[in-house]
C-alpha cells in the first residue's frame, strides 16, 4: 500500500509507525511544512511542502522568528507545486494530521473526490463529556458523506473521566512502540534511585515545580538523583534553560541533578535504561509519547493527569498518576524512596503493559483495518 502522511513536522511519536510500516512492506512519504531539531531522519525523511509566496513575505517581513507549532496554522502551500507532489507519490491512503483544521488540511478537500482514501489523525480524545451540535453536524459529514476515517491516540482524559460520550465515528490507536531489549536486575535497596523527566523547556512542563519538590525531598532522603532532558529549538525555551541552570545552582543541587538539552532521539534509548522512575508532571498535555518510551524501556511512571495519554498508565501496576502539583509529586516520588521495592514491581508492570495493550503488532491491524474500510 502506499502511505502518506502529511503534519506540520515529523514529530518522533510517528517514528515506530513509520518504521512498522516499511517492516510490513508498505511504501511511505511523508510530507511536512517545517523541520524541528529533534527529528530522526534514519529511516525516512519528509519532503517540506512549499508554501505560497504571501506566506514567504509575511514570514519575512512580520514573523521571521515564527516557531514551527504556530507555523501550521496560517502557513499557505504553494498549490501548484503541493498537488504536485501529491500526485507524483500517488497515494493509496493520505494521513492527514490535525484533521481537517490546518491550512495544509483545507488544502486538500478537493481530494475528497478522487481515490485517494483520506484519514484524520487527531490527538483529541474520542470519550468526551460534550459534543456541541454543529460539531456533530460537521464531523457527521466528514465522517458519513466523504467516508473519512478518523483515529486518535487519545481514548479519554484522566482528569474528565465521568458522564463520557463515546464519538463513533472516531478510532482509538495507541501511539506504536516498539518493546525494548531491556533487563531489570534485582537492585539493592540502598542503590542510588535515578529519576528521569524528559520534557522541552517551557513553564507549562513544570521544571520548577520539580526542583522545588527535589530541594525538599533531598533534605532527608540522599539516595536519589534526577536527571532532566529537554529541548530548545527557540529563544523563549533556551532562556528557560538557563534560568534553569541558574535556580540549580542557587539551591545548591548541582551535585544530584543533572541537566541536558537537545539529546539527539538515537541516544534517548541509553538515557531511559539507566534510570529507574520516569517524571511527567506537567500540564495541558495533548498527548505526550516520552512515558511510553519509558515504559518500552522498563520505568516505573509518575504521570499528571493532565495529560491526554495519562490513561496508558495503570496506577500501581506500573506507577502512579497524579494532580500536577507539589505535594501530590513528592508524596509519589516518597513512595519510591521509602518503598524501593516497588520499583521493580511496577517496572515490570511496564514492560508487560508495552507487550499486552499496547502491542505494536494489534495496533498494526486496527490501523490497517482503517486503511483497508470502505
Amino acid at each position: 500500500m502506499r502511505i502518506l502522511f502529511i503534519a506540520p513536522r515529523f514529530h518522533t511519536n510517528q517514528i515506530s509507525l513509520v518504521n512498522k510500516l516499511l517492516e510490513e512492506g508498505h511504501q511511505l512519504d511523508i510530507f511536512v511544512m517545517g523541520m524541528g531539531n529533534s527529528e530522526d531522519y534514519r529511516t525516512i525523511t519528509p519532503k517540506l511542502i512549499p508554501t505560497s509566496f504571501f506566506t514567504e513575505k509575511y514570514i519575512q517581513y512580520f514573523n521571521k522568528s515564527v516557531d514551527i507549532a504556530d507555523f501550521q496554522q496560517f502557513a499557505m502551500p504553494n498549490l501548484c507545486k503541493y498537488y504536485s507532489m501529491i500526485r507524483k507519490f500517488n497515494p493509496d491512503v493520505m494521513v492527514v494530521r490535525g484533521g481537517p483544521e490546518p491550512v495544509y488540511a483545507k488544502c486538500l478537500l478537493p481530494f475528497i473526490f478522487s481515490k485517494i482514501k483520506i484519514v484524520y489523525y487527531t490527538q483529541s480524545p474520542k470519550m468526551v463529556t460534550h459534543v456541541s451540535p454543529l460539531r456533530k453536524v460537521y464531523d457527521y459529514v466528514l465522517s458519513n458523506r466523504y467516508k473519512i476515517k478518523w483515529y486518535t491516540p487519545v481514548l479519554y482524559e484522566v482528569n474528565k473521566r465521568t458522564k463520557l460520550k463515546e464519538l463513533a465515528y472516531m478510532d482509538y490507536i495507541p501511539f506504536f512502540i516498539y518493546p525494548a531489549k531491556v533487563e531489570i536486575k534485582e537492585r539493592p535497596t540502598d542503590a542510588k534511585i535515578n529519576f528521569l523527566c524528559v520534557a522541552k523547556y517551557e513553564p507549562r512542563k513544570n521544571l520548577s515545580m520539580l526542583l522545588d519538590t527535589v530541594a525538599q525531598l533531598h533534605q532527608s532522603h540522599k539516595n536519589f538523583k534526577l536527571t532532566i532532558i529537554g529541548s530548545t529549538g527557540n529563544d523563549k525555551r533556551e532562556a528557560f534553560f538557563e534560568t534553569m541552570k541558574k535556580d540549580i545552582e542557587t539551591k545548591k543541587l548541582t551535585d544530584f541533578i543533572t541537566l541536558l538539552k537537545n539529546i539527539p532521539f538515537p541516544q534517548m534509548e541509553e538515557h531511559y535504561q539507566s534510570h529507574h522512575i520516569f517524571l511527567m508532571p506537567s500540564i495541558h498535555e495533548p498527548a505526550s509519547v516520552s512515558q511510553l518510551e519509558a515504559m518500552a524501556n522498563g520505568l516505573a511512571i509518575i504521570c499528571s493527569e493532565d495529560n491526554g495519554t495519562a490513561h496508558y498508565i495503570r496506577d500501581e501496576m506500573n506507577g502512579f498518576l497524579i494532580k500536577a502539583n507539589q505535594m501530590e509529586l513528592k508524596k509519589a516520588m516518597e513512595k519510591y524512596l521509602l518503598q524501593p521495592e516497588l520499583i521493580n514491581k511496577h517496572r515490570q508492570g511496564s514492560l508487560k503493559l508495552i507487550q499486552t495493550d499496547f502491542s505494536i503488532e494489534k495496533n498494526y491491524q486496527k490501523l490497517m483495518d482503517i486503511f483497508k474500510s470502505h
